[in-house]
């Protein structure tokens, strides 16, 4: 049987998630530990967020704890409609937040191929292998970690700027 974080002392530890509620709980619980343990910085990475819950209380109110200090959160996707559309407290949140948020848009050769993650370097690496069924798992074993972070740098030296935090129009 597989560990939650809760108990998840050793280095080990990793949970599977089945189903769009499992991976809702277990992003929670990472935003949680996260919070808790403090990393300096934190990947956010899904072709639009649709199926995220950035837009919870909870979900603001931890990332708020965890961003106390020189933090730096990176989201990466193929657009952002879904989150202004969806998330609307997660966006004013990230108006207050705006020196620690940055928001980045894939390469449109990459957008098939990118992954949906989490990634808190030294915390825990969330990952979805299966986007119809979510199905993936939360891993506190940092080789997962590592893995991922090379995953994500090819994705980010190719991508660019996106979603500024205000549009100023002419």
């Amino acid at each position: 049987m597989e560990s939650s974080p809760d108990d998840a002392g050793a280095a080990d530890a990793t949970r599977a998630f089945l189903g769009r509620a499992d991976f809702q709980q277990a992003w929670r619980d990472a935003l949680a530990r996260v919070a808790d343990q403090g990393c300096r910085e934190l990947w956010f990475v899904d072709r639009d967020f649709s199926d995220w819950p950035l837009g919870d209380r909870a979900t603001v109110d931890e990332l708020t704890r965890w961003a106390m200090g020189h933090r730096r959160l990176v989201l990466l996707a193929a657009h952002y409609d879904a989150v202004q559309r969806q998330h609307p407290r997660w966006v004013s949140w990230r108006r207050q937040w705006s020196h620690v948020v940055q928001c980045r848009a894939a390469d449109e050769a990459d957008v098939e191929a990118l992954p949906t993650m989490v990634l808190a370097p030294g915390v825990l690496a969330l990952r979805v292998h299966d986007r119809v069924r979510f199905r993936g798992r939360l891993s506190f074993q940092r080789a997962d970690g590592v893995r991922d972070r090379d995953d994500l740098d090819a994705f980010l030296q190719r991508s660019s700027e996106s979603f500024p935090v205000t549009n100023l129009g002419l």
